[in-house]
């Protein structure tokens, strides 16, 4: 009882034991928890405070790591639903001593999290394992093993053999199993096994094959495979692919293909299977050997992946990393695309220190942090994603209000509805100091969705020139039915002052938690520029309160679309900028042979009398562009058009339409009609070619009836020196970091950010190499978000569009719906849908919502139809989409 006695009363100096507890108080749900916190912010907060100076080697020093750590626990623990629970197992004698342990803390928190956050659950199990083997701190791989037990089976492992009566695996007979082989002599583990992390002996504790198939399967592999390179390949002489039993029963009949037997690993031997009986027991045999593995997803397919003690090798496999997902049942650290398991076998022994770094982060001022991140944190790990979400949080944070609370736009890149000139409404949440949004109707509404809850503190908007409504009105929506919230009435002028053009308001928030802010426009001003324009607004800021003790876990949903979208653009000098299109070939709808004039330097033109065009222009790289040029031929230009970034993977990305042009006046010469310079922002995807296809033409006025005709098309941009696709690489290949324009330092950085007003604070001279940024952020545009809605189970519905943790949709009902919300105008190519399991739906049916209507289509095959909205309906029961 001393040791409790000690620990209680350095944290709660007011209070006492009686018995074993702490009396003097009554502590309700968590509140342990909480007091342990305060106590470890106030305690850190000034020893931070004195050590900014060396905070790489304070978080590496024995006060500090610990501490730094246990607040990462207590963080994680303050989540979990239930704390009476919890309060009495951190009262326990065993989870003192066990979190008094710096090295098993280390592991905890430095092996990939549990995914659905149940870490009372953790705790709980590593105390029966203490009382089970009280050693087991002693011994660095039996504590290697534990931790790996607590971790994985803190959600349910749930039996092969056993999986629809769903019976779960025994943890602590899983720890024994383990801990015995390992010490056996000789140990019939691979010798690798001693020297894994506690991350890489979750992919071999948490092995869906009971204990005694384990033993089987090491009694049963052939000497030839019995090697860490090779025990992955053991599986295609050890199970027959085949997908009908001797009776004639298809594989897709589920259990009956086994007569409803346990599928055993010596059934599945006996019996075969097809590929998930394949590649699943090819992961138990690596299992059984001490080797980490783990069954993979791929299109209609399931894999295996394995680590051979170098990298992580693909087996059983018909697709690259590329299109590999993790399989339902196993715990992810940052989502489903196992991409993101190779970025985490990437960070090595530097996650931990990364990840003690990041907490003592969130206890600077956000300019010193966002500066620290950036020279000392992602340097020494640049592959942990959650560090690039966290400097792109503090980039967007945009003022301090006291020592514990920040502001953050929520809003940003956020989904914007308008009542009119649907393609400009993206404007309105960006972070472009050019474009906006405007209507010449006599009344208008602007709709933000948040995406989920927030509690507003305040709203600023920033109007368009002089158009702005004389009265306006402010709802906000949580689920359903809208609540005035702010009228007119409330503005207050923006700090930013100036005169009557573009003039900032501020709207002080309210009370209820929103996910929607819907504004009604009504009595606007005509522009002074015969625009005939009524009302306009260039942005929309929703600014929400962010604690500090939260910040450094904080995953604004808006992080992934502003880091691809505003770091990926330009990652070099502007001085480094050129026309990527000068000279490369062209092909065009009609009148070849003109064609080449278009990137070429010379004079003439194309042109062509068709009602409808197109011109294409090949890149011969993978560029970025920073904007667009186009040189119209006389009169004969395009009233309506639309561009195309073509991706390597030859993906069409609607990224401009007429409604982006702006006229360049100084180049337009005297009649501003004729030959005239329009010019288009630029965008952050990856572009081989270029698409521009021409709609509703004049006809030239000299009688040679031409609609259309272009002179020249500059498309000012710079070729990705990482020119690779990661979509496309290898295992560790994409992990490659590559040179962009050499050294970046981390002042051009922050100065680019600035440039879009994400970040306005210190800058430096600390150099780092951003080509990590590169790296990182394609990854992260590959996960860009789309709304996503559903009949029924919505959040699991998006996870599951999303490729992300926790997807795996089973809808209940006969009928049922998914709607994807693309945004705005995009060229649907494929719609695939891949199951979970065998069972699928009786039917599906794919409907896109296009400017002029409905269309019906089929899913699975290649189509090509342009819309904003998609829509898959399902009848049937008992299936899953994964």
């Amino acid at each position: 009882m001393e040791i409790i006695n000690f620990t209680i009363l350095v944290l709660y100096p007011d209070f006492h034991i009686a018995g074993g507890r702490v009396t003097g108080c009554d502590f309700g749900m968590s509140d342990i928890i909480l007091a342990e916190i305060y106590h470890l912010q106030e305690k850190l907060s000034q020893t931070i405070q004195q050590n900014k100076h060396d905070l790489p080697n304070f978080c590496l020093s024995k006060h500090g790591s610990k501490d730094l750590l246990t607040l990462k626990l207590f963080l994680e623990l303050q989540k979990s639903e239930n704390g009476r629970e919890l309060n009495e197992i951190l009262e326990s004698v065993e989870t003192q001593l066990l979190l008094n342990n710096e090295q098993l803390l280390e592991h905890l928190m430095a092996s990939g999290g549990i995914e659905n956050g149940n870490w009372t659950r953790a705790l709980e199990l590593l105390t029966q394992i203490y009382q089970t083997d009280p050693q087991f701190l002693l011994h660095p791989v039996r504590m290697k093993i534990g931790a790996a037990v607590a971790l994985t089976f803190a959600m349910p492992v749930l039996s092969n053999a056993e999986r629809q009566a769903k019976k779960e695996i025994d943890p602590i007979k899983r720890y024994k199993t383990f801990t015995t082989l390992h010490s056996a002599s000789p140990s019939p583990l691979f010798d690798m096994f001693e020297g894994l992390s506690c991350w890489h002996m979750r992919h071999v504790v948490g092995s869906w094959a009971e204990d005694e198939e384990l033993e089987w399967a090491r009694q049963n592999t052939a000497e030839k495979f019995k090697s860490p390179e090779m025990i992955g390949k053991a599986t295609h002489s050890m199970v027959e692919y085949r997908s009908s039993n001797d009776e004639g029963v298809s594989i897709h009949a589920g259990p009956a293909f086994y007569n409803h037997r346990p599928q055993t690993l010596e059934l599945w031997s006996r019996e075969g299977g097809v590929c998930g009986v394949v590649s699943r027991f090819g992961v138990a045999l690596c299992q059984a050997h001490g080797v980490p593995a783990m069954p993979v997803g791929q299109p209609g397919h399931c894999a295996l992946t394995w680590y051979d003690g170098r990298q992580w090798v693909l087996g059983n496999k018909i697709r690259g990393w590329d299109q590999t997902r993790f399989h339902r049942g196993i715990q992810v650290q940052w989502g489903r695309p196992a991409l993101f398991h190779l970025l985490m076998a990437a960070t090595g022994g530097r996650f931990l220190e990364c990840e003690k770094m990041r907490v003592a982060a969130s206890f600077l001022e956000p300019p010193e942090s966002f500066a620290f991140l950036l020279s000392h944190v992602i340097p020494a790990c640049p592959h942990n994603y959650d560090t690039w979400r966290d400097l792109l949080g503090l980039a967007t944070q945009t003022q301090l209000i006291g020592p514990n609370v920040t502001f953050v736009d929520v809003a940003v890149w956020k989904p914007v509805s308008v009542s009119s000139t649907p393609g400009r409404a993206s404007h309105i949440t960006s972070t472009e100091a050019d474009g906006a949004w405007w209507t010449g109707d006599e009344s208008a509404w602007v709709e933000v969705d948040l995406m989920e809850p927030y509690t507003v503190d305040h709203v600023k908007i920033q109007w368009w020139g002089y158009s702005r409504p004389a009265r306006f009105s402010v709802y906000a929506t949580l689920q359903s039915g809208s609540s005035l919230v702010r009228t007119e009435q409330d503005q207050q002028e923006g700090e930013e002052g100036g005169n009557d053009c573009n003039k900032w308001i501020v709207l002080p928030g309210w009370v209820m938690e929103t996910r929607k802010i819907r504004i009604e426009l009504f009595d606007g001003k005509l522009d002074p520029w015969n625009k005939t324009r009524m009302f306009g607004i260039r942005h929309v800021q929703v600014f929400s309160a962010l604690h500090q003790e939260t910040a450094w876990h904080h995953r604004p949903n808006w992080a992934d679309k502003v880091l691809s979208n505003e770091i990926m653009v330009q990652l070099t000098d502007r001085s480094r900028l050129q026309n990527v299109a000068e000279a490369k070939p062209v092909t065009v709808s009609d009148t070849e042979d003109r064609a080449q004039k278009i990137t070429s330097k010379a004079d003439g033109a194309w042109w062509t009398c068709n009602d409808t065009a197109w011109i294409e222009i090949d890149l011969q790289n993978t560029c970025t562009i920073n904007q667009m040029k186009i040189h119209w031929w006389g009169y004969s230009k395009a009233d309506r058009f639309s561009v195309f970034a073509i991706t390597p993977d030859n993906g069409h990305v609607l990224v401009r339409t007429e409604d982006h042009q702006m006229l360049i006046a100084e180049e337009g010469g005297g009649d501003k009609n004729c030959n005239r310079w329009i010019r288009l922002e630029g965008w952050d995807t990856g572009t081989n070619r270029v698409r521009i296809e021409l709609f509703e033409g004049h006809r030239d006025p000299w009688g040679k009836n031409r609609l259309f005709g272009v002179r020249e098309v500059v498309l000012e941009g710079a070729v990705r020196e990482v020119a690779r696709d990661l979509g496309r690489c290898p295992g560790d290949e994409l992990l490659e970091v590559g040179k962009v324009g050499g050294d970046l330092l981390c002042g051009n950085v922050l100065e680019l950010l600035s440039e879009h007003g994400l970040f306005k604070g210190a800058s430096g001279d600390m150099t780092f190499n951003g080509a990590c940024i590169a790296t990182i952020a394609d990854l992260v545009r590959k996960l860009d978000k789309k709304s996503v809605s559903a009949s029924e189970d919505p959040s699991v519905a998006a996870l599951t569009v999303r490729l992300a943790e926790g997807g795996a949709w089973e809808p209940k009902a006969p009928k049922s719906w998914i709607e994807i919300d693309l945004g705005g105008l995009c060229v649907v190519r494929r719609v695939d849908i891949t199951w979970f399991g065998n069972e699928q739906a009786s039917e599906t049916a794919l409907v896109v919502e296009t400017a002029s209507g409905n269309e019906v289509i089929s899913c699975g095959r290649d189509i090509c139809v342009v819309g904003k909205k998609v829509r898959i309906t399902f009848s049937g029961n008992g299936f899953v989409v994964n």
